[in-house]
């Protein structure tokens, strides 16, 4: 099984990563010389060995010819604000991944998002919102959704 982890902004799921026992791409969009050495740096200070770390947009990498949608269970999102590409959305529509989880940021491109995931043949499955800033307006949420 492949799960694929598309534009996050740190290496904050490294834990996650780590707990998978099949094989885990890790796909970030940031050309960032210091988020690639530290992501190397994290996967062997935690001794993961099930990860392989892709620099090329988001949309380049779901246009592989290589991919083989039937080997991916998951790919988790963790987009900036601005959220997702609409090509990418319909691009991850194509792929027929069982399940995606969606972290966001911002309710607004979240919800646009959803719409084009929801278009494009999956349902929510569970939805929780965390005040992770309290004192602030910020929010997190996390969805899961499903193929239909």
């Amino acid at each position: 099984m492949i799960v694929i982890q598309l534009q996050s902004p740190d290496n904050s799921y490294i834990s996650f990563i780590k707990s998978l026992s099949f094989q885990t791409i890790k796909l970030s969009h940031i050309i960032n010389r210091n988020f690639f050495r530290n992501f190397k740096s994290n996967i062997k200070q935690n001794n993961i060995n099930n990860c392989r770390l892709f620099k090329m947009e988001v949309d380049g990498f779901l246009s592989l010819n290589s991919l083989k949608p039937k080997d991916i269970d998951l790919i988790l999102l963790d987009p900036p604000r601005s959220g997702l590409e609409q090509s990418t959305v319909q691009k991850i529509c194509k792929l027929n991944v069982p399940r995606i989880i969606y972290v966001s940021c911002d309710p607004s491109t979240l919800a646009r998002d959803l719409a084009g995931l929801l278009q494009g043949g999956y349902c929510i499955s569970k939805l929780k919102i965390l005040d992770l800033f309290p004192q602030s307006h910020h929010l997190e949420t996390v969805v899961k959704l499903n193929r239909i």
